[in-house]
């Protein structure tokens, strides 16, 4: 897959290892489908913070813009990467979740295949990881073995990756450095990967307990009128339809099976 966005840099002199004595912010442009029947892509901002303790992959949308950068999310890419292990965050019903799993060991084939991207030369590497092919190209430009989602481990940044499907592309639009001290996370319920598949399942089999318990007589219309209380019978059915069409996480081999109704 290919871009045509062109690529703005702010570039700073790195040296080595001065790298991860400072606080990086990566930015990279996602392009991905959730939906492959519609196979209508979405498009965000994600940003990589690199400090000398962890890598922090969000959307900026989710912070509050303090110093200290209080985190809100509700997507399921946000990861929390330290020395040996990652922390990835979820949101089932406005609950917040996590699960620890050791960093895996990356098993690039690194090619003597090279590209410019904008004005960055690049080289090509290729990876299979839980169920994806994904294409590479990094720079020893820049002496930093990091890149999008959790990602890592290359001699160089990563620019450019997306997967044979052309359902998954990063690429970088900016790094630069940045004063921040760290970044707080909500409290989140740490569980197992086993068990945060069977909240979805839960979900999926009753998308509105929390607003049958609450056993809703009627609804208010517009003009403030009382309306018969929401077919929630429909609603689900409406809603499992959507979450068996948006089943398309990146990391394929742990997506939730689904059984239509």
């Amino acid at each position: 897959m290919k871009m045509s966005t062109k690529i703005y840099i702010l570039l700073f002199i790195f040296i080595g290892n001065i790298l991860y004595s400072q606080n990086i912010k990566i930015q990279y442009d996602i392009k991905y489908i959730t939906d492959t029947i519609e196979n209508n892509p979405e498009t965000k901002t994600m940003v990589l913070y690199v400090t000398p303790q962890k890598k922090v992959f969000i959307d900026p949308a989710n912070l509050d813009g303090s110093k200290d950068h209080e985190i809100f999310f509700n997507d399921d890419f946000t990861t929390v990467r330290e020395r040996s292990t990652i922390t990835k965050y979820f949101s089932i019903e406005a609950e917040i979740f996590s699960t620890v799993e050791t960093l895996p060991k990356f098993e690039w084939i690194i090619s003597d295949q090279l590209k410019k991207i904008d004005t960055t030369q690049c080289q090509f590497a290729s990876l299979n990881y839980k169920g994806r092919k994904w294409s590479a190209w990094f720079s020893s430009d820049y002496p930093i073995s990091t890149g999008p989602y959790i990602f890592e481990v290359l001699p160089g940044l990563i620019i450019e990756m997306y997967d044979s499907k052309n359902e998954y592309h990063f690429l970088l639009k900016e790094i630069k450095q940045v004063n921040y001290d760290n970044i707080y996370f909500p409290k989140a319920l740490q569980i197992e990967i086993k068990t945060l598949k069977n909240l979805y399942l839960n979900y999926y089999d009753n998308p509105f307990r929390k607003l049958k318990e609450k056993g809703i007589l009627y609804s208010i219309d517009e003009n403030g009128n009382k309306e018969p209380p929401p077919n929630f019978d429909l609603l689900a059915k409406a809603r499992q339809e959507y979450i068996r069409k948006n089943n398309n996480p990146i990391e394929i081999s742990d997506a939730v099976k689904y059984n239509s109704r």
